[in-house]
């Protein structure tokens, strides 16, 4: 059912009331319209400074408009709204009333009603009428300075009809009482009494073409176009919402059947027969309690212990005395989450009462998988060293590649961009080394035991006593002297060895050696 609020004068219709009741001016009242604007989140003074209505949707019909019988400067006006050619179905949230004071060329919106509860105009696509009336009552200052334009054969109400009737039927009594001469029926012309003073009145048939038919009236009240909306509890035991038509019986009642479908009555039943009879305050208590919060929790038997694989039923179950004999991930008290999944999948999830990280196991097989402990961010991040995408990338970046080299002490060498070390590396001083016709002269065998060499070089003895005067050792081995001093400058070490590159693991001992051995060749090993 729909409701309205009080009707609210605009600011420029309360101006214009206050000149009207000091009887300076004078105003029409032109029309009524609706509006689908939604208009409640604005305060009073912002609906008054309204000048026109937003979302016009429909013009209605004025059907009459006279004063309050306690106020005459209030004026009741009635209005009529239909569906009839009415393409889109809406809310009418305000209904608004239009004038025009005398002088002026256009109306202006002079007061509106905006809905508590908004009338529902639908569309005329099923050919039905649809008819909505609303009373206004508006201050107008001084009802004598108002006047109301009605649309050309609109009807009037049944009040106005019903008190003409009872006007006429006055009057003819008059008539007859007095013995009128002649009468007139609606501003027709004159109708004499016959010879015995009767009047041949003809009163017109009321113009009722804007009222609904008998057929049209049953047609509004068929209830079988009523939807009835309810959210229920189905038979799975889930919420629903759905929405039902009334239908209508043989002996012209009408039913709403959610027999099939709400389950809510059969839901409680099974409820109150869980509760056991009547129950006492305490116990309906801890029902609601339960009810509230879904699932409560179940607490063990501290005396006797309870295993943890036999807690297969789903719910929280609060342990006091866990340990791993009854099968608990630790001896902490907390609560137990237990899912089962129609038994085809079983889960169990622990929650030390110490803040721990909880733990999980499954059960599959019917064999209870081994308990696994969550790890928690603190934990994950106390135990590894993390490294960020800038970091990751840097290192990747400098694998590998070598950052700069020296050469014999000089200036330190960087790579270029490609990674490669443009290495000069100076020709050796070979100035202190034998040649090869030197070398071979200095080991050139004279004789042997008292031979001399053939052209090849070869002595043929069977007793080697000297070879250049040197008498060999007991395996017949003779070290000869080939005479060399120095390499690059460089004595030889007590074995004869001659360093004339150095090779290092690291560029720091690289450069020192370098630096006080200018003349060796210093390297790096990668």
């Amino acid at each position: 059912m729909s409701k309205y609020n009080k009707t609210i004068l605009t600011d420029a219709g309360l101006e214009l009331a206050k000149k009207a009741n000091a009887g300076k001016a004078k105003f029409q009242i032109t029309r009524a319209v609706t509006s689908s604007e939604d208009l409640s989140g604005k305060t009073i003074t912002e609906l008054q400074a309204l000048t026109e209505l937003p979302s016009i949707m429909q013009n209605g019909t004025i059907l009459d408009a006279e004063p309050t019988q306690t106020d005459n400067a209030i004026l009741s006006v009635s209005l009529r709204f239909t569906n009839k050619d009415l393409t889109n179905s809406y809310p009418i949230r305000n209904v608004g009333l239009y004038v025009k004071e005398e002088g002026k060329d256009h109306d202006f919106l002079y007061a509106l009603a905006t809905a508590q509860e908004a009338e529902f105009m639908p569309d005329y696509s099923d050919q039905v009428l649809y008819r909505f009336n609303l009373q206004m009552y508006v201050v107008v200052g001084r009802v004598q300075s108002v006047t109301v334009e009605i649309l050309d054969g609109t009807s009037v109400p049944y009040d106005v009809f019903n008190r003409h009737v009872e006007e006429s039927n006055t009057r003819l009594e008059d008539l007859e009482n007095t013995r009128a001469k002649s009468a007139t029926v609606n501003g027709s012309e004159k109708v004499l009494p016959d010879d015995e003073g009767n009047l041949a009145l003809t009163v017109p048939n009321p113009d009722l073409s804007n009222y609904p038919t008998r057929s049209e009236v049953e047609s509004l009240t068929d209830l079988t176009k009523i939807k009835f909306r309810k959210q229920f509890v189905n038979g799975t035991s889930e919420a629903e919402d759905k929405t039902w038509s009334a239908k209508k019986n043989a002996d012209g009642t009408y039913t709403i059947d959610i027999f099939n479908d709400d389950w809510t009555a059969i839901k409680l039943v099974d409820l109150i027969k869980t509760v056991g009879g009547k129950a006492d305050k305490a116990t309906v208590d801890a029902l609601t309690t339960r009810v509230n919060t879904l699932s409560g929790t179940t607490e063990s038997q501290n005396k006797v212990g309870i295993d943890a694989n036999t807690l297969t039923t789903t719910g929280v179950y609060r342990i006091e005395t866990p340990t791993a004999e009854l099968n608990y991930p630790t001896s902490n008290g907390g609560v137990l989450n237990v899912l089962n999944g129609v038994n085809s999948r079983l889960v169990q999830i622990y929650y030390p009462d110490n803040n721990e990280a909880p733990y999980y196991r499954f059960k599959t097989d019917n064999n209870w998988k081994p308990w696994v402990q969550l790890a928690s961010a603190s934990g994950v991040y106390a135990k590894t060293e993390t490294y960020n995408k800038t970091d990751v990338n840097n290192l990747l970046e400098n694998v590998g590649k070598v950052k700069s080299a020296t050469v014999n002490g000089g200036a330190q060498i960087l790579p270029t961009e490609d990674g490669t070390l443009p290495l000069i590396v100076p020709d050796p001083d070979l100035s202190g080394l034998a040649t090869k016709k030197e070398l071979s002269k200095a080991v050139k065998v004279k004789t042997v035991d008292g031979n001399e060499p053939d052209s090849n070089g070869n002595v043929s003895t069977n007793s080697v006593k000297k070879v250049n005067g040197v008498s060999p050792d007991s395996n017949g081995n003779a070290t000869i002297n080939v005479g060399v001093k120095k390499v690059n400058n460089t004595f030889p070490d007590s074995n004869g060895n001659v360093a004339t590159i150095q090779i290092f693991d690291n560029d720091s001992d690289a450069r020192q050696y370098s630096a006080n051995h200018p003349d060796t060749l210093t390297g790096i090993l990668l």
